[in-house]
């Protein structure tokens, strides 16, 4: 986007060495460039994205000795979720990072006691507000 304003700014200060009307050229410029600014915040804030991962899994005691190892007891499930994060391009490469990330946190937190991963999602959200709202109502 500089390399854009750039040309435009060039092309601008060439037309104005060309022209007796450098005041009229001047003012369209600023003009101009007020404008690009605006469009330019307006598809920064479209391009805005908010992601929020939900692992979904099972967690029981894990318990291992010399005769046997394995779960003891209830397996229940749980929701492991990232916070909201800020990113302006999301796609199903970061997606899958971002699941990895948090995957491997859980697996570090809870070690032996992850049973087994049910569901991974990472949810895209155009609004801070949607993606605040769905983790209030998973989370109940």
């Amino acid at each position: 986007m500089k390399l854009a304003k750039y040309l435009l700014i060039m092309a601008i200060a060439f037309a104005e060495m060309h022209c007796s009307s450098g005041n009229i050229k001047l003012e369209s410029k600023e003009k101009s460039d007020s404008n690009t600014s605006t469009s330019v915040e307006k598809s920064n804030a479209n391009l805005t994205k908010y992601v929020f991962a939900v692992i979904y899994h099972k967690r029981g005691r894990y318990v291992s000795s010399e005769n046997k190892s394995g779960f003891e007891g209830p397996i229940e499930n749980y929701l492991y979720y990232s916070d909201i994060v800020e990113a302006t391009e999301v796609n199903e490469t970061a997606k899958y990072k971002i699941l990895d990330k948090l995957e491997d946190e859980l697996r570090n937190q809870f070690g032996y006691s992850v049973h087994s991963i049910t569901k991974r999602e990472c949810l895209v959200f155009d609004t801070y507000i949607e993606a605040s709202e769905y983790r209030r109502k998973i989370r109940n």
